[in-house]
């Protein structure tokens, strides 16, 4: 009885033992983001996603609490949810009606038509005519396709299967900005009256960041980290209405890349803030010593929502291998 007694206080102990490594391990993998300041942050929300889809874009209704995101591979096309405590309600999810094909939604933007309905703007990966790449409009109620809202960003480098990732809209100034990911990078401002204008574009914008980046950070950060944020590859916007800047999620730099945009004139930008995170996805550098199993999902969709020190930023991944996409909440520390 007493050599029982003992083993089974040996395995309660192993047990209680496991448990904590465990929670330990959680700890450092815990995500946060850092202000402009060197100010760290761990994130305020964070939950996997209830559907096995590929996310691949964020935005928020401030109508009704709620979320979308597209799925860039198969369906569903769009999803809409909300944060419910410490997880994730599906509220709806369907494809878009009136489009034929799958055309690798990336991108997501809300905006209202001269009547106030509320519209979803798509960018997409895919040609939607021959050397055209579209960005389009779907009603928000019956996620059909709007056939007058849509037009065409064509960039260097149009094609391949690095294109439009990302896309938002300033309100006030009625510009669409439009990001593409990499092969070049590039970052594009469309409007009815003016049409395509382009930014920046591959390495002219990455030697800036970089130059930004020794300026405002060497010493704050590690050589090895400050080089990984120099990496471009852009995979969503923003627009914080706000401030009127322009927010770029970074998947490569692992960071929230703050600009002040300015379409028409000579210099047509200025970045203004690189916001690092840490624990979303994967350390580029180290990717071949990482096994599938052990592989994050990589950032993949941005929102900024509220206002004032109620502000917030949420980030939405693309699943890692045998994993579900994860949403993060951070707030947005100026």
């Amino acid at each position: 009885m007493r050599n029982m007694l003992i083993l089974s206080l040996i395995l309660w102990l192993c047990l209680v033992g496991s448990s904590v490594a465990q929670s330990a391990k959680a700890q450092e993998h815990l995500a946060c983001i850092y202000s402009p300041q060197g100010n760290k942050v761990q994130a305020v929300f964070s939950a996997p996603f209830p559907l096995l889809v590929e996310t691949s874009a964020l935005v928020y209704d401030p109508d009704d609490s709620s979320f979308f995101t597209t799925a860039d591979k198969g369906e569903p096309h769009l999803i809409q949810f909300r944060l419910v405590s410490d997880s994730i309600e599906i509220l709806r999810a369907g494809v878009v009606q009136g489009l034929d094909g799958n055309y690798d939604f990336e991108g997501v933007e809300l905006v209202r038509d001269s009547l106030g309905s509320k519209l979803l703007m798509i960018s997409t990966e895919r040609l939607w005519e021959k050397d055209s790449l579209v960005c389009f409009g779907v009603d928000t109620d019956s996620f059909a396709l709007v056939e007058d809202r849509r037009f065409r960003i064509l960039p260097l480098g149009a094609g391949r299967n690095n294109n439009l990732e990302g896309i938002c809209h300033d309100p006030t100034n009625d510009w669409y900005y439009v990001a593409k990911e990499r092969g070049p990078c590039g970052l594009y401002a469309w409007s009815e009256p003016v049409g395509q204008i382009e930014i920046f574009r591959g390495s002219e914008f990455e030697m800036r960041l970089m130059r930004f980046l020794f300026d405002s950070m060497a010493g704050k950060v590690s050589e090895h980290r400050l080089e990984s944020l120099g990496l471009v590859s852009l995979s969503g916007l923003a627009f914080d209405r706000e401030t009127g800047h322009l927010l770029m999620l970074n998947r490569y730099g692992r960071s929230v890349i703050e600009l002040d945009v300015y379409p028409q004139e000579e210099q047509p930008y200025q970045i203004l803030s690189v916001l690092p995170f840490e624990g979303i996805d994967c350390d580029f550098f180290t990717l071949q010593g990482i096994s599938d199993r052990d592989r994050y999902g990589l950032a993949e969709g941005l929102a900024v929502f509220g206002n004032g020190d109620q502000k917030k930023l949420a980030i939405i991944t693309d699943p890692g291998a045998n994993q579900r996409p994860h949403l993060f909440v951070f707030p947005y520390l100026r």
